[in-house]
């Protein structure tokens, strides 16, 4: 077991910060160089729903300040579900334009968020989802996604279906790619596994669909290597977390995506660099993000 002062040193690497403030600096550095946002706020499971509220409306506010390409990507759960503090939400929007972006949850979860997404859009259109390849139901998620025309993210998900541990994640990913492919507007590809982010891209070849390629910004980036290698002209948009540190993989997975270890160990290696010697969040943001 992991020493619990080295886990939360890991996991501060993949935090912008601990405030706004800092992912703010994040994003202007990102969009300086070309590359959009998402941001979102982490935060505990006993901070109040009010507070949650409170600090995703700060993030829109944020967005639409410094005209970022960016959007807020929330956890329902956070919110409890609670459709009043989301009209609350949405009555401080000051840029409509802005989407609201629902983050996975839990397999436990995924059916509660789902019906609260659907209640959510008939009061805010600019909505988008998450569905994880790695549940069996996520294929009629996506399907009942698709009916309803918005952005999608597609990740591999950080849990598992207890029901079903055996279930080929990368051939759902496609799968889920190719039932949304011409009827949603844009679909981000969210993996930072090479060769699936390459399959998934064939797949939009001659269709009406918008695809980005989403990368959470603390981890090995491969955005610019597909597009030099095949000249794809997509968007590279960075995933940027402030708040409450946590470790994004879990290294349970590592049967079924070794580039773990080798996360795990950068992030082990990286840990003196990364908070005694960089001096500045400029040079933290070098050090993790190629330019």
């Amino acid at each position: 077991m992991l020493n619990s002062h080295i886990k939360n040193l890991i996991a501060k690497r993949h935090i912008a910060g601990t405030n706004l403030e800092q992912a703010e600096k994040f994003c202007k550095w990102s969009t300086a160089n070309g590359w959009a946002t998402t941001i979102s706020a982490w935060t505990l499971p006993s901070e109040s729903k009010q507070s949650v509220a409170k600090k995703y409306i700060e993030i829109i506010k944020t967005i639409s300040r410094n005209g970022f390409d960016s959007y807020v990507s929330i956890k329902p759960s956070a919110l409890e579900f609670d459709m009043k503090l989301f009209e609350h939400i949405v009555k401080e929007v000051p840029d409509k334009n802005i989407r609201i972006h629902f983050d996975s949850l839990s397999p436990d979860l995924a059916e509660k968020s789902l019906q609260y997404f659907k209640q959510v859009k008939t009061i805010y259109d600019n909505v988008g989802y998450t569905i994880p390849s790695r549940w069996p139901r996520s294929l009629s998620d996506a399907k009942e996604i698709a009916r309803m025309n918005v952005p999608v993210r597609i990740v591999k998900g950080q849990w598992q279906d207890p029901d079903d541990f055996k279930l080929a994640c990368e051939k759902n990913y496609l799968k889920m790619i190719s039932i949304l492919i011409n009827e949603t507007p844009l679909i981000a590809i969210a993996t930072h596994d090479k060769h699936l982010a390459e399959k998934a891209m064939g797949l939009f070849e001659g269709s009406e669909t918008a695809f980005e390629l989403e990368q959470f910004f603390s981890l090995p980036q491969i955005g610019e290597a597909i597009q030099s290698r095949y000249h794809y002209n997509f968007k590279i948009r960075f995933y940027v977390a402030y708040g409450v540190p946590y470790i994004p993989y879990n290294l349970k997975d590592v049967n079924m995506r070794p580039a773990m270890i080798s996360w795990f160990v950068r992030d082990l290696f990286n840990l003196k660099q990364r908070f005694n010697l960089a001096s500045t969040s400029e040079r933290k943001f070098n050090h993790e993000v190629p330019r």
